[in-house]
């Protein structure tokens, strides 16, 4: 998005392709921290960034597509994609809002994550095909929509793409003694910040109460030969810190217990951060063995201590920071694109302050699709993506004035890194 709005500044055609039904990627999940002052978590400005691309004219949103394949031809691209059925007219619209709330076909309707998704419901057509005898009882407002839609195909020309594909959250499921998400109460992260931005608090799922004790367990998925991530994330240590201030403003009193491996990346005043944090919170530096059920659906952590003895311990809540992993369509986007990529999975970034910048290239990696990044880089790197897209289009006498011309951005975050190293700041 925010490459997509810094180029529709120029008298460009800009084509945001993007897979989900909603414009966002994973970012758009994400809830303010602020607790009285801002904490810096920057997810205001992606509802911003939303709101604005919804009003740019020369942004072409193509939502629920993906592309099929990519063929190169005379110095621009034709993109073949192909987009589920979309029902963004006022009725279909107001249709999907009132199956959502009818008994037994509330599954089958996705509601964006944002008030700026435009449009804000979607079909959920695999929970449609899930369920064969939905067809028996059809309420009065499936009856507005026309369910036999079919999927279409499209061409989009392009002189240069930008692929935003982003990340994919670790899995904790990948870990089975952590038991996610078998016990109710052991949530990743990206659950507990889908919880406070639907619910306005931070709760236990089980019981919509407030916990009282809190465990965040750091690293999971990262730095882990068993998991094939030997990298840090980044960002997890900075946002499982402002999410447990703002638990704690929430909940006064509560208690909250860190579980790491090392703290870093905290921010620019790190020192002061950790300073302050480390008399508010407990730090164990340790990584639990394995989660257990407790009474009251309370989960037990237990771990290995300094004196080489089994703890265990009972908490109202235990929040797993799990990584950031490279978009599972990486490999097939690079190739169509013949670009590469780096020791880890993430698109490779060749230009920028971690490599050299060619003007006879077309395709700009950016985002986390590069490598893991908050959102305040993922927006930097954008500007950098485009910086160096406009080189390269002004030097091979592409870009005009005096007409439009075609450029394609696929996205799902938006923003770009470098190097083989993706957890280096750029």
């Amino acid at each position: 998005m925010s490459a997509a709005l810094e180029l529709s500044r120029h008298d460009l055609d800009i084509h945001l392709i993007e897979k989900s039904h909603f414009l966002g990627g994973q970012a758009i999940h994400y809830s303010c921290k602020a607790n009285g002052t801002c904490q810096g978590c920057n997810a205001c400005l992606v509802e911003e960034q939303l709101k604005r691309i919804n009003e740019a004219e020369n942004v072409h949103l193509h939502l629920a597509s993906r592309i099929r394949g990519i063929e190169q031809k005379g110095g621009t691209y034709q993109l073949e994609t192909r987009q589920l059925p979309l029902f963004d007219s006022e009725e279909e619209q107001e249709a999907l809002g009132r199956l959502a709330l009818t008994k037994g076909w509330e599954h089958v309707v996705q509601r964006g994550p944002s008030g700026h998704n435009s449009p804000l419901y979607a079909l959920n057509w695999s929970a449609i095909e899930e369920t064969p005898d939905l067809a028996e009882t059809v309420p009065e407002a499936a009856k507005r929509l026309n369910l036999k839609k079919k999927p279409r195909s499209e061409l989009i020309q392009a002189e240069a793409v930008i692929p935003a594909t982003g990340f994919q959250p670790f899995d904790p499921r990948r870990i089975g003694t952590f038991n996610y998400p078998r016990l109710s109460n052991v949530v990743s992260a990206l659950d507990m910040e889908k919880i406070r931005r639907s619910s306005g608090y931070h709760l236990r799922p089980s019981d919509s109460a407030r916990p009282g004790r809190i465990a965040f367990i750091q690293c999971v998925g990262s730095r882990s030969m068993a998991q094939g991530n030997l990298w840090c994330s980044r960002v997890c240590c900075p946002y499982a810190l402002r999410m447990a201030r703002a638990m704690q403003a929430e909940q006064p009193g509560s208690e909250i217990t860190f579980f790491y491996m090392d703290l870093q990346n905290c921010g620019r005043n790190s020192e002061k951060t950790l300073s302050t944090c480390r008399s508010d919170f407990r730090f164990v530096r340790i990584m639990p063995v394995d989660i257990l059920p407790g009474d009251n659906d309370s989960p037990i952590v237990r771990y290995m201590s300094r004196e080489e003895t089994i703890q265990e311990e009972s908490f109202d809540l235990v929040v797993l920071s799990v990584g950031m992993e490279p978009g599972p369509e990486n490999a097939r986007i690079a190739r169509m694109l013949d670009i590469g990529l780096n020791r880890h999975g993430f698109l490779r970034a060749e230009s920028g302050p971690d490599g050299t910048s060619s003007q006879e290239k077309v395709v700009f990696p950016a985002g986390a699709a590069t490598g893991p990044k908050d959102i305040a880089e993922s927006m930097e790197q954008a500007t950098e993506a485009v910086k160096d897209l406009l080189v390269s289009l002004n030097s091979q006498g592409k870009k005009n004035h005096g007409y439009e011309r075609s450029l394609d951005f696929h996205a799902n975050t938006g923003h770009r890194s470098g190097s083989d190293r993706p957890y280096r700041s750029p």
